[in-house]
């Protein structure tokens, strides 16, 4: 059994990308907030598309990507990289500056652990690697239950090219399982 392709939540459905989602690609990633800890950047239609693309075609048992969506509009990322045969996962996500704030992104990503803890018997450890200086992301890990692990320092690159330090943050099955409510 692997994870469900579509997950309702109160407010949101998170479902795999569609070939045709690269205006709203767009629109999140080219805003500054955004572009400021990310790595890679659309600022293009193509470019857009390219990651759609990408997204589309990632093989789903392996690293699962859902649109996350607010009233059928995409408004956001959430995915996950699985290696070990599904014993080990690291999560990212993203959401348009519009509905930051709103705890949108906490309750997209709380559904994807609920349902990749709970669909993956083996799964011992999700990871999230961040920006160090992204409050935001940092506050959201540590709200899930995550653990602060270390600091790579100079060890991420963002979409400017500047070398940044990166958070280490890792969720346990056994701390999950003991504190967090689908």
């Amino acid at each position: 059994m692997g994870l469900p392709e579509i997950i309702q939540t109160d407010r949101l459905v998170l479902r795999p990308f569609s070939p045709t989602d690269g205006p709203a690609v767009l629109a999140y990633s080219a805003d500054p907030d955004w572009a400021e800890f990310q790595q890679t950047v659309s600022s293009t239609r193509e470019e857009a598309d390219g990651v759609v693309a990408q997204l589309v075609g990632r093989e789903w048992e392996s690293e699962p990507a859902w649109a996350i969506t607010l009233s059928g509009r995409v408004v956001g990322v959430v995915n996950l990289v699985f290696s070990a045969e599904q014993r080990i996962a690291l999560i990212g996500y993203g959401i348009h500056a519009e509905h930051r704030g709103v705890g949108l992104t906490e309750e997209a990503v709380r559904a994807v652990l609920g349902r990749a803890f709970s669909c993956y018997e083996q799964l011992v450890r999700v990871a999230a690697n961040t920006d160090a200086r992204n409050r935001r992301s940092t506050r959201l890990l540590e709200r899930l239950g995550f653990t602060h692990e270390g600091t790579l320092r100079s060890g991420g690159v963002t979409a400017k090219g500047e070398l940044v330090d990166g958070a280490i943050y890792g969720l346990l099955r056994s701390e999950w399982c003991a504190g967090a409510v689908e």
